[in-house]
């Protein structure tokens, strides 16, 4: 990615600081609890920005470790200086498809990140999360809903970042498809407003091994006596 993208967001850092934390994270957060998240993962947090999620994953996982990274080298510094007690958690700046990041994670984390990367570049970054991934592992997406984007550019451009575009599902989940991914869970609800203007969305590797077993139909007491009676003459033959 360009470099005046990163210079952006180097610009962006007091903002940030300024906001603190928000709804958003606190969100994020209660999605991760909800589904699944333990003390002991290895984690890897991509778009950290100045380490405001990284701060609440810093205290969910306290016998893990997190890498966090952002394309921004003042945002990772800033994120460090703030986050420096927590020894468990490094940094690494600079453009996630080009860094040498040594896997597995069984978490994989992108907060309100992925609207911000070209479109151009998703299939690289979902085959490269794929080999990051552990085999039960899961990538974690938190993205605002295409149509909440799209009012945003209609109605409040100023709002907008430097790239921030709509992500529609039947033209992304495609991508992470062809890189061995699946959706899993794909979850919107309403964050800022009262319609769904956000997205959560949980992606794993796509297996076919999975021990299914099909079930007994349910009977009733009727069908019951008459599998038992059916047993009983098969055990008399």
């Amino acid at each position: 990615m360009s470099e005046h993208v990163a210079n952006f967001y180097d610009e962006f850092v007091d903002q940030q600081v300024r906001s603190g934390v928000n709804r958003r994270h606190m969100k994020i957060m209660d999605w991760l609890r909800t589904t699944g998240l333990r003390a002991d993962e290895r984690v890897l947090e991509i778009g950290c920005g100045i380490g405001t999620v990284t701060s609440l994953l810093c205290e969910a996982v306290p016998r893990g470790s997190i890498l966090a990274n952002d394309l921004s080298p003042k945002s990772v510094e800033t994120a460090q200086q703030r986050l420096s007690a927590h020894k468990h958690v490094s940094f690494v700046a600079g453009d996630v498809l080009e860094l040498p990041i040594a896997g597995p994670f069984e978490l994989i984390l992108l907060p309100d990140v992925l609207e911000h990367i070209p479109l151009d570049l998703h299939a690289a970054l979902f085959l490269k999360l794929s080999k990051l991934l552990a085999n039960d592992g899961r990538i974690v997406i938190h993205i605002p809903s295409a149509q909440y984007l799209e009012w945003l550019h209609a109605h409040e451009p100023g709002s907008l970042q430097i790239i921030d575009q709509p992500l529609h599902l039947d033209t992304m989940l495609p991508k992470a498809g062809a890189a061995g991914l699946y959706a899993h869970t794909v979850q919107h609800y309403g964050l800022w407003t009262k319609d769904p203007d956000a997205v959560l969305i949980i992606l794993r590797p796509y297996r076919n091994e999975l021990p299914f077993k099909l079930a007994d139909p349910e009977v009733g007491w009727l069908g019951r006596m008459r599998r038992r009676l059916h047993q009983l003459r098969a055990g008399r033959s």
